[in-house]
This record gives C-alpha cells, sequence and structure tokens, in this order.
C-alpha cells in the first residue's frame, strides 16, 4: 500500500513526556536500551531496536502482522518564536518487517491513532479529521474543525469494516461505504458527546465508554443500551478502556476517582470487581489505564500507581495475577495491541517498546 524504505538510524530519546504533564523540555541524547526493566513473567521480552523519532505516539498491527509504529520528534527546522507555548513536532510512520524498520513515506504524518480496517487499509485520527491513507496519500473522510470544540480520541472498526471515532465533545462518528454518520446527544439515544475509549467484541457488540461518569453505552446493532451507576452497580467514576473475553465478560478500567477500585467486569448477570495483585495477594491501587484480552482470554492491564503514576502491567488468567513490566516513573504506556500469533505488543511513551509472548 505505501512506499517504504528501511531506516537505518538509531531511535534516540532526547525528549521526556511525562504521564503527569504531558510536556517538557529535550535533555542529552542517549540511545535506547530496555535494559534493567523489572518483571517477574518469563514471558516478557524487551525490544531494542532502530527506528526514526524520540517518543512513541501509538502503534498498529496490519493484516500480515506487520508492526507499524507513530513517533514523534521535535522539528528543529522550525523556528519558534519566544512566544510561542508549544513545541513544533515532527511525525514518522515505520512499519516492522522481517526485524528491520522501514519509513512509510507519505506526503504528510499528522495524526495521533491509526487502526488497520479488514481490508488492510489504514486508517488514522488527529484532533479534528479522520483520515485513510490511500497511495500514500492522507485522504480526509471526516472534517470536524468547522466544530466550535471537541477532540477526536479514538478509532476502531468493527466485523462488518464499519469505522467508529470519537473524542472530547465530538459525538460517534460511524463510516460505513462511504457515508458518515454522526451521532450526538440531540439526535441520538447518545448519553453524552464525549467520550474516553471503545471496543468491539467477537459478537461485534460495540462498547463505548462515556465521560464525565456517564458508565458505558452498549450498541448491538440497532439497540442502544445505557449502563450506568443509577441502573446497574457499576462503579460511579470514569472508565478509561474496556475489553472483553470470548465469554462475553465485560472488563472496565477506572481507579482517578477512587483507586480502591480501578478494575470491574461484568459476567452477565452482575458487577463484580477485581483488582490487580501483587504476588502476595496484596490489592494494586491505581488507575487502569490499557485493558486487552489474548487469544486464551488472559487479560493484560496497565496500571498507573502512586503519585509519579508508575505503569505497571499484570497479566490475569482466571485465577491468578502475575506482575509483567514496571515502567520507570512519569513514562507510562501509549498503546497496547495483540498480533495472531497471540503476542503483546506494548509500547511506552519513553522507553521504546516490548513484546509478552
Amino acid at each position: 500500500m505505501q512506499k517504504t524504505q528501511p531506516w537505518n538510524g538509531i531511535y534516540h530519546l532526547n525528549k521526556k513526556y511525562t504521564m503527569a504533564k504531558n510536556i517538557a523540555l529535550p535533555s542529552l541524547f542517549f540511545i535506547l536500551t530496555l535494559i534493567g526493566c523489572h518483571r517477574e513473567d518469563s514471558s516478557f521480552s524487551s525490544m531494542t531496536k532502530k527506528m526514526p523519532g524520540e517518543w512513541i505516539i501509538d502503534l498498529a498491527i496490519d493484516m500480515e502482522d506487520n508492526v507499524w509504529f507513530l513517533t514523534g520528534e521535535i522539528d528543529t527546522a522550525v523556528g519558534i518564536e519566544p512566544w510561542r507555548c508549544s513545541l513544533p513536532v515532527k511525525f514518522h510512520l515505520s512499519r516492522l518487517e522481517n526485524d528491520r524498520f522501514h519509513i512509510v513515506e507519505i506526503s504528510s504524518v499528522t495524526f495521533h491513532r491509526m487502526i488497520f480496517d479488514r481490508l488492510n487499509n489504514l486508517w488514522s485520527i488527529s484532533a479534528y479529521h479522520v483520515l485513510m491513507i490511500d497511495n500514500n496519500e492522507p485522504e480526509v473522510i471526516v472534517d470536524i474543525s468547522s466544530s466550535d470544540e471537541g477532540s477526536l480520541g479514538f478509532i476502531d472498526v468493527d466485523a462488518e469494516n464499519t469505522i467508529w471515532a470519537g473524542g472530547l465533545k465530538t459525538g460517534l462518528l460511524k463510516i460505513k461505504d462511504g457515508n458518515v454518520t454522526r451521532y450526538l446527544s440531540d439526535n441520538s439515544d447518545l448519553p453524552t458527546n464525549s467520550m474516553t475509549a471503545i471496543h468491539i467484541d467477537q459478537n461485534n457488540i460495540i462498547w463505548i465508554a462515556l465521560w464525565d461518569k456517564q458508565g458505558i453505552l452498549k450498541i448491538d446493532g440497532d439497540e442502544w443500551t445505557h449502563i450506568n451507576s443509577e441502573n446497574s452497580s457499576i462503579s460511579n467514576q470514569n472508565i478509561w478502556d474496556l475489553t472483553t473475553t470470548s465469554d462475553g465478560d465485560l472488563w472496565i478500567g477506572m481507579g482517578w476517582d477512587d483507586v480502591s477500585v480501578s478494575l470491574m467486569y461484568f459476567d452477565g448477570i452482575s458487577w463484580k470487581v477485581e483488582n490487580p495483585k501483587t504476588h502476595d495477594g496484596i490489592n494494586v491501587t491505581g488507575t487502569v489505564r490499557y485493558l486487552l484480552t489474548d487469544h486464551n482470554d488472559k487479560i493484560y492491564c496497565a496500571i498507573e500507581v502512586g503519585s509519579n503514576f508508575r505503569n505497571e502491567i499484570y497479566s490475569y488468567d482466571g485465577s491468578g495475577w502475575s506482575l509483567i513490566n514496571i515502567l520507570p516513573e512519569n513514562d507510562g504506556v501509549s498503546d497496547m495491541e495483540i498480533d495472531q500469533q497471540n503476542r503483546i505488543w506494548v509500547s511506552t511513551h519513553n522507553s521504546g517498546y516490548f513484546m509478552i509472548q
């Protein structure tokens, strides 16, 4: 689909991306090596590769099991005015294939999330656009820049190759066969125009985490169901991510408002609390930001712990918890994805990426 060329440069880190403030000044160059990361799971394997950019924004896996990375760095070629409150950023798109990174040559890379649809087309979102990359050119499919406010934050694809996207005050976008539908709270049963995550399960049911403690929206065909703390025993918190098992159990990650309840699941009958635990059974309190289920129904979660937002990654096999990795303080997970070989790929803002198998 895209023309590529091998990248032989060294992946440097000269800008720290902090979870607490999401902004920092450049530091000295140093070569990325993932060593010294604490782990208790032997399936964890660190990855030291060469790629462009200074921090990882997102990753995606195509239908051929190639892993794609969206990375960024400060654009030193752009002049910075004294009054400017932000730094110019240059983005890179690269594909990991046969143990080598290849830069994907497209005319412009200005997005922050990406997915591949069922036909292996690359889709992405920027703050105000939904784009499809076609013949090396990003084609704008949806433009909401004329709206008074709003910023896209997620994008996903269902079993019928329908694209779903949304974010803060954007409403819910549905793109099917070139037709775009924008659901808003005043023209549909959408409880709020702001949402934080989307998950599509094996039965093509769409689960959407709603902002402002509004719970979850379930879309099953033409049936929309709103689940919240008023009509169920779900925790009255904002939900950051969702995942499901093959049995249909729905897991949700929370914790910012009440770190003692950071993970719940619905088994079809009732909601239950199941927080990550240390090897000696002590609850890990914090905020669950990412959730993922592998092909064997093992649950993976990334949880922010402590005042420095230290990220710890755990797995749950249905009977017990295992600690996978602890990231350096003020460094967080930017994405978690699974490939066809049941390997979990985790990208971090500053510490590169690693694979769990």
